[in-house]
């Protein structure tokens, strides 16, 4: 179990994110916090990489997905209740098998503050020339 400190305290509590991988993000596997997540890949005519951010229609709150490539977020989709759905496009070198990119999922919790929940590691490389859905369906 990792640990973190609390700044200024003696405290600490668990460590987030919580890793996980592709196949975790299959519409019906409860991740840590409870959210089930559901990603679907479908071809993108011009070849390119989307990332696409859904919510169930009873799902509220913040919530961001982002691609991180060699330490640096590389794109990221982000919104609010009716501000969802929204997307980006990467560079497909930039979630290559040389790159360790993950996929991280972000949400709203206590007060609304924003936190990373959710790490996705695996083959990336994958989903290169797909519209990558990325659908809570649960939170």
């Amino acid at each position: 179990v990792y640990k973190r400190q609390v700044r200024g305290t003696s405290m600490s509590w668990l460590q987030r994110p919580f890793y996980y991988t592709l196949a975790d993000l299959d519409g019906k596997t409860a991740l840590y916090d409870g959210d089930i997540v559901l990603l679907e890949k479908t071809p993108n005519k011009n070849k390119k990489t989307k990332f696409i951010l859904k919510r169930a229609q009873d799902i509220t709150w913040w919530k961001m997905i982002a691609i991180v490539s060699d330490r640096k977020r590389v794109g990221q989709a982000e919104g609010q209740d009716s501000q969802v759905p929204t997307s980006f496009v990467v560079d497909d070198n930039l979630i290559g098998p040389d790159t360790n990119a993950v996929l991280e999922l972000w949400k709203a919790k206590t007060y609304g503050i924003h936190e990373h929940l959710y790490t996705i590691k695996g083959d990336l490389a994958s989903l290169k020339g797909m519209n990558v859905t990325i659908k809570w369906i649960k939170d």
